[in-house]
């Protein structure tokens, strides 16, 4: 798979009015959201294959990663685009595409560099669990840090303290299914346990109950998914919830979680427990927590709720 050559603009205006809405070119199949910024995945159509693009609701821009190409030849076990996770105005997402040998790429662009650059190419078994599984970024005024895992390893690239590029972090006992970071903290999930290692750099490790299946770091709290139970762990006693069946954890901010159930997409406060649900009438829906409030992406359609508004929903 060869690299982008260029990204095409798609649109630009500095002094445009802060947009709530944004229709896509096709099906939105993924969502990131962080310091005023939205990475979304496009879905392929005719002559155009899936993409990443970051939208600025600010100013209105919307900076496509790479130029338009149109799909390679079908394979026998298809392809695809998984992703993105984003920090800041940097983005990070998979492709992967093969037969009986799939072959998976990690790719990296940003506002300032929108040429996809390939981090890692990983070869596997079209039968094997995916080698690689992207992490929730971590942005500070100091730079960024997106998080990977590669089978056991977790790895993370980053700007931050001095540092720049890509580094190993951390071997798990055995393959990593999740990651994810926040101020300066990064978690690693591996069978029924969470590696989390600390802005100091020590590192402890949280057991559950029952193999863990999504993670999000939550303030100085860790917020996990296993089965239908949600748990959050930090200060004070650790707090339970039951999701319904299908239900998947998708983001947490200050104090709020936000879960994606089919269509609709979920806000629950943790103080209370108190949940209200935005239905988009999709059959997929995304959902992402910002500064500005609440992203959704159902369809073709972006929408940003403000927290305002969210925090209306939610009552007093």
């Amino acid at each position: 798979m060869s690299v982008a050559v260029a990204a095409a603009v798609v649109a630009s205006s500095p002094a445009a009015a802060p947009k709530r809405t944004l229709l896509a070119p096709a099906r939105i199949t993924g969502l990131a959201a962080d310091g005023g910024h939205v990475a979304f995945a496009v879905a392929s159509r005719r002559g155009d294959c899936a993409h990443v693009r970051l939208w600025t609701p600010a100013t209105g821009r919307v900076v496509r990663f790479g130029p338009a190409r149109a799909c390679g030849p079908a394979t026998s076990t298809g392809s695809g685009l998984v992703g993105p996770t984003l920090a800041r105005t940097r983005a990070l997402w998979l492709t992967y595409t093969g037969g009986n040998i799939r072959e998976w790429s990690l790719w990296s662009a940003s506002l300032a560099s929108p040429r996809p650059r390939r981090v890692r190419f990983v070869a596997r078994d079209v039968d094997s669990a995916a080698p690689l599984v992207l992490g929730e970024g971590d942005a500070s005024r100091f730079g960024y840090r997106l998080p990977y895992a590669e089978d056991d390893v977790v790895s993370i690239i980053e700007t931050n303290t001095g540092n720049r590029g890509t580094y190993a972090w951390w071997r798990a006992p055995e393959r990593i299914v999740a990651v994810g970071a926040k101020r300066g903290t990064v978690a690693a999930a591996f069978g029924n346990q969470v590696g989390v290692l600390a802005p100091d750099g020590t590192v402890e490790t949280e057991s559950f109950r029952a193999p863990v299946d999504r993670i999000v770091v939550e303030g100085d709290s860790l917020l996990v998914q296993y089965g239908r139970t949600l748990e959050r762990r930090g200060a004070g006693s650790p707090r339970t919830w039951t999701l319904a069946p299908g239900a998947r954890l998708a983001d947490a901010e200050e104090g709020l979680a936000i879960y994606v159930l089919r269509g609709a997409v979920h806000v629950l406060r943790l103080v209370d427990g108190r949940d209200v649900a935005w239905t988009t009438g999709a059959r997929t829906a995304f959902g992402q927590l910002d500064g500005t409030g609440l992203v959704l992406a159902a369809g073709r359609r972006l929408t940003i709720v403000p927290r305002s508004a969210v925090l209306a929903r939610l009552g007093a």
